[in-house]
């Protein structure tokens, strides 16, 4: 899967949860382009108090990136 690839590229252990940090890395992007997609439920995150937020599952991180791939697939 792509997630897969992507974690080895990065070096990042495959985990049932990612920080915001690991998931900018993981996506080659910026830690405020991460909490953009996150505040704008484009991927879905836990919340950690009330304006902190915590981690990805690793199951929303992979919908994500399949439905990107579609999207970018159908452009």
């Amino acid at each position: 899967m792509l997630l897969e690839t992507a974690l080895s590229d990065s070096g990042i252990d495959a985990a049932a949860r990612y920080t915001l940090e690991q998931v900018a890395a993981i996506l080659g992007c910026d830690l405020d382009h991460v909490r953009y997609l996150v505040t704008r439920r484009k991927l879905p995150a836990l919340k950690v108090g009330a304006q902190t937020w915590g981690t990805v599952r690793h199951e929303d991180l992979d919908a994500f990136l399949a439905s990107v791939n579609r999207e970018v697939v159908h452009v």
